[in-house]
């Protein structure tokens, strides 16, 4: 039997196919003889197990009986298979084409489509007269008939089915059947009394209902695909660095503008104080989080979080991100100052060197991209009292002692001179000292050692005198009230 009508035709159809579906051609004949050898087993039911096989060159069909390898006759079978190869072309070839390109699961999409033709067929059919001419139903009373609709997987047609009750007398014609009507049903000779039945319909209008069912689902599907791709990409990336513009600017959130199918939020709270956003401005963004909604995912991103700083050190430092030398620990006051306490690994580098690079370079470029926050760097030390001292820099401290009344408390003593380096802006030093070590602190000053003066030396000298006179003219006095009061009795006698 030939397909196509001629061999020509068959070869430009085969080629033209290939090319529309991005297969081989050898691929598209062995669906082709799939479905067929599918539909030649509903053509003549006595055959269970044929194959079907198309000339390449010719596009002559044959069937094969599989067990006596006889092949069977094709009689009347030509409008069938016209029919197959259309629905392979036309619905089996283009639903793997969108399952392929958009990593869908063909059985997932067949199964939807069934449940979604089923509701759409019910809500359309009329009880009692279901299939001469559906209507939408208009008697909630009457029981509607009990259906089933399958996906050929070999051709991708849809058959729907009416599930019958064998019975000796028909009472619901909707959902019973006599006796002697379901003997005569193919793949129905032993049928009982009670036996449900499929019966395969063709009902009028079912087409074009099918059609627009199937095209709401799978774009639906293609909508829950793309969604469901768009989180389970962003989870995996939650932690990492991307790059957007800056594309919308509301009060409480900024839309950032990923790629041309992406969109993302930064929210108030995640932006640097006092930094500019402007439409079509690029930065650079951590991914802090991603939210399943129901219009999709929700991936919300940060600008103040200390892995902002450290993506970026892996990004500009090639020993950070080789794993040479190791981020200890970051802490950020957003836009303003950083401190990141850094360990080697290997001790021929130098971290505060590869972290500053060739004049400054290297984090120059990091604090740009953080409006211009200034980054401090400290050489990590297992000894808390060494890795104090070292994040209180640039702050000179004199010495440090533990707080015996506080665990990881300490007590830092610094000259009046460094106080307030110590301390920082509104205490932002000290503050970003103790987070990144882990330890409360506290800042004292103290008064600074000087070299002895010769007051110093001699206070013996110069002080010695100076009772002895304050006391001289004390006892006159004491000896001038002493004589008047003399002079003062002898008159009163």
């Amino acid at each position: 039997m030939q397909l196509f009508e001629t061999p020509k035709k068959f070869k430009n159809n085969l080629r033209e196919i290939s090319q529309n579906f991005g297969l081989e051609p050898e691929e598209v004949i062995d669906v082709l003889e799939k479905a067929l050898a599918s539909t030649y087993k509903k053509f003549n039911s006595d055959c269970d197990n044929v194959v079907a096989k198309i000339n390449p060159e010719t596009g002559n069909l044959s069937v094969t009986d599989f067990d006596t390898t006889q092949e069977l006759d094709l009689v009347g079978f030509q409008r069938m298979a016209d029919r197959a190869v259309t629905q392979v072309i036309t619905q089996k070839l283009p639903l793997e084409q969108i399952a392929r390109n958009h990593n869908l699961n063909m059985d997932v999409i067949n199964a939807t489509l069934e449940a979604a033709l089923t509701s759409a067929y019910l809500k359309m059919a009329k009880p009692g007269n279901l299939y001469e001419n559906p209507t939408p139903a208009n008697s909630k009373n009457k029981p509607q008939p009990d259906i089933e609709i399958k996906i050929d997987p070999d051709t991708g047609g849809v058959i729907l089915y009416e599930i019958k009750t064998v019975v000796e007398t028909v009472i619901n014609k909707d959902k019973e059947i006599a006796f002697e009507d379901a003997v005569k049903l193919r793949h129905y000779g032993h049928v009982r009394i009670g036996d449900a039945v499929k019966i395969e319909k063709n009902p009028e209008n079912f087409g074009r209902i099918a059609a627009q069912t199937a095209r709401q689902v799978i774009i639906q599907k293609l909508r829950d695909a793309e969604r469901n791709s768009l989180f389970n990409t962003f989870s995996e990336r939650v932690g990492d660095l991307v790059s957007g513009s800056i594309f919308k600017i509301d009060a409480d959130q900024i839309i950032v503008r990923l790629d041309d199918k992406t969109d993302a939020v930064l929210p108030k709270k995640e932006r640097i104080m006092g930094e500019k956003y402007y439409p079509g401005t690029v930065f650079k963004f951590y991914v802090l989080d991603v939210k399943q909604m129901t219009k999709g995912p929700r991936i919300i991103l940060s600008r103040t979080h200390p892995g902002l700083l450290r993506k970026l050190l892996e990004l500009e430092v090639p020993e950070i991100h080789d794993g040479i030398v190791e981020v200890k620990s970051i802490v950020r006051d957003p836009g303003a100052r950083a401190k990141i306490a850094l360990l080697t690994l290997d001790p021929n580098v130098d971290p505060v060197g590869a972290c500053v690079g060739n004049a400054g370079e290297r984090i120059r470029r990091i604090s740009s991209a953080l409006k211009g926050e200034k980054i401090d760097i400290v050489l990590w030390n297992s000894d808390p009292f060494t890795f104090i001292k070292a994040a209180l820099a640039p702050a000179q401290v004199s010495k440090i002692e533990p707080d015996l009344t506080n665990n990881n408390s300490a007590k830092v003593y610094v000259y009046p001179d460094q106080l307030s380096l110590a301390i920082g802006k509104a205490g932002q030093n000290v503050k970003l000292a103790a987070k990144l070590t882990e330890w409360k602190i506290d800042i004292i000053s103290i008064e600074p050692d000087r070299m002895p003066t010769l007051k110093d030396i001699f206070h013996d000298v110069f002080d010695g005198d100076q009772p002895q006179q304050q006391q001289q003219p004390q006892q006159e006095n004491q000896e001038q009230v002493s004589s008047e009061e003399q002079d003062l009795n002898q008159t009163n006698m």
